[in-house]
């Protein structure tokens, strides 16, 4: 049933005494909660330190308003299990709107009373395995199901489709406004129609490379996944990435068969 709304979890823990991390995150399509264990956030311009504080037992962030990339920078220790709900997922676990708890970058996340014991309870226990079934039995206790009347529909439109359609386009076929769509993806997205077109042909982009193993070959990419033409497409990476696409595909780095892409620094 969780597949159904939610992508995958991951658990990054390291030491006190281990070597520093630095690395971009990327745009993503999905909404992610991340659960960390005695943290100390310091935010600056699109960058986030994590640090060690013994005074701070637990604290969630939600993240789905990002559309820039974002410098993650770990000094030492860190305890951290991550969510990634599937774009209208996190909707199905919620008692309000996403954006009743969405803020504009990293918003802190407390959305149930028993939130912060039950995750403190899930990050002292000793084994991955165990915390993610507890995690699991977890989020099931909280399913409430999610339907929306268009927002599913377009959504799979929009990923399935390459590139070929405007945001006009959308309205239209579900006989709605551009501003009631707007206004829809802004209360249970946390993007605009446009943000989120951008980044998935990113990701289409950015899957295809990684997987097909053929690199700097960016005028299929670009015939593809419908760009005006090759100069579109660096716009667009660089806005997203802040590199042009042979830059950015010569120093990604992906984790589990290009689920997770980081670029280390």
């Amino acid at each position: 049933m969780l597949k159904n709304y939610i992508d995958y979890f991951y658990i990054l823990k390291k030491s006190p005494d281990s070597q520093n991390v630095r690395y971009y995150t990327f745009p993503y399509v999905n909404s992610i909660v991340s659960i960390n264990q005695y943290p100390e956030f310091i935010f600056e311009n699109n960058k986030l330190t994590v640090e060690k504080n013994t005074n701070n037992p637990l604290l969630a962030t939600l993240i789905c308003g990002y559309t820039k990339p974002i410098e993650i920078n770990i000094p030492g220790y860190i305890h951290e299990i991550t969510i990634s709900f599937k774009p209208l997922g996190i909707n199905a676990f919620l008692e309000n709107n996403l954006n009743f708890y969405n803020g504009k970058s990293f918003s802190y996340f407390n959305p149930f009373n028993d939130f912060t014991a039950s995750m403190s309870e899930i990050m002292n226990t000793t084994l991955g395995e165990d915390k993610i079934k507890k995690l699991e039995q977890y989020l099931i206790s909280k399913f409430k199901g999610f339907s929306h009347p268009f927002l599913g529909s377009i959504l799979t439109d929009m990923q399935q489709t390459e590139g070929n359609y405007t945001i006009k386009n959308l309205a239209d076929k579900y006989k709605i406004s551009r501003k009631t769509l707007c206004k829809h993806f802004e209360i249970h997205i946390g993007k605009t129609p446009s943000e989120l077109r951008k980044i998935i042909r990113f990701r289409q982009a950015m899957h295809q490379q990684i997987n097909d193993r053929t690199k700097n070959n960016f005028s299929d990419i670009t015939y593809q996944l419908d760009f005006f033409d090759q100069s579109h497409l660096i716009k667009d990476f660089k806005s997203i990435t802040g590199f042009t696409p042979k830059t950015f595909f010569n120093k990604i780095t992906s984790h589990e068969d290009g689920i997770i892409n980081w670029l280390y620094i």
